[in-house]
């Protein structure tokens, strides 16, 4: 009878002041950059449901970033717009994991990478299948809603053994000790995870946990869908430029991202006037555009040029 709203504590942080704010600059900051990611010890999500050696059921696990929920959500707005993947570790439980704010997959996509060697033993035992997966796809998979009442899609979890046996390399690999790799294919903009059991040989194919490698867009990691768009924008005169994009009755960055290419619509999440800035970030090349009016998508295009 767990109540989840009572983990929200009012005036709790979860990342704190200092942190928010080098978020919020970083987000903005994109020289030398292609691609994004966010590292940290922990995921934000309590994903799994049985811990220790005696199997209990945890209803709430606050040895996650799941909680306070406020401030969690806070954390994952500003890294989804520079649509950023997040690493991370500590849950002994290897795992794929789309983040939920406001719905399913509308956050970013998070890996929480397998221990070198499981110690305290978690699992992925959720009480119903999961929804809307893949037909062919684990019920371990899907969408759910964690403890602390975030919308969870799982897209890849390995169990470990319930009684590991054998030697103690044997019983690593049993208990899902492993390592993971994340590769940036930066002129496509996609993300590949792999994830290898201990004892597993990465040169032979196949090896991988069940359910890896997953690979996925970077755009992924905002997937909430835009209700209104901007202009098609063709640029000019620049390779891959970092799009700014901003609300201009309050100021607020939308997202900023280097496109591949020279052409690119935008999507936005509610109709308004905005700001469209195309820059160089390492030149410190820059062009604005004002007063654009989201609204349906069409062909309407506006040439910028440099």
């Amino acid at each position: 009878n767990s109540d989840p709203r009572t983990a929200d504590v009012e005036g709790v942080e979860l990342l704190g002041e200092r942190q928010m704010k080098f978020l919020g600059d970083w987000v903005g900051d994109w020289r030398g950059a292609r691609m994004k990611a966010v590292l940290s010890q922990t995921i934000f999500t309590a994903m799994a449901t049985t811990h220790g050696g005696n199997r209990e059921r945890l209803v709430a696990d606050y040895d996650t970033n799941g909680w306070p929920q406020k401030s969690r959500n806070e954390a994952l707005r500003l890294i989804r717009k520079a649509f950023a993947v997040h690493i991370a570790g500590d849950q002994h439980l290897p795992a794929i994991v789309h983040y939920g704010i406001d719905e399913h997959r509308d956050g970013p996509i998070a890996f929480a990478g397998p221990a070198v060697n499981v110690g305290y033993p978690r699992w992925w035992e959720p009480a119903q299948p999961g929804r809307n997966r893949a037909p062919g796809d684990s019920e371990l998979t899907g969408d759910f809603t964690d403890s602390f009442g975030h919308p969870l899609t799982v897209m890849a979890v390995a169990n470990g053994a319930i009684k590991p046996s054998g030697t103690i390399l044997e019983r690593l690999q049993q208990k899902a000790s492993g390592l993971g790799v994340v590769r940036f294919d930066k002129p496509n903009r996609k993300i590949t995870i792999e994830c290898w059991p201990f004892l597993a040989d990465p040169s032979k194919e196949g090896t991988q946990f069940p359910g890896w490698p997953v690979t996925f867009s970077m755009t992924e990691n905002y997937a909430r869908k835009p209700s209104a768009w901007l202009p098609i924008f063709q640029v000019s005169g620049l390779a891959d430029p970092l799009i700014e994009v901003s609300q201009e009755s309050n100021g607020d960055l939308v997202y900023a991202q280097r496109i591949p290419g020279n052409s690119h619509q935008p999507g936005v999440f509610e109709a308004g006037n905005y700001t469209v800035r195309f820059s160089e970030p390492e030149t410190g090349k820059s062009k604005e555009i004002k007063g654009i009016r989201a609204g349906e998508k069409t062909g309407e295009k506006i040439q910028v040029t440099f």
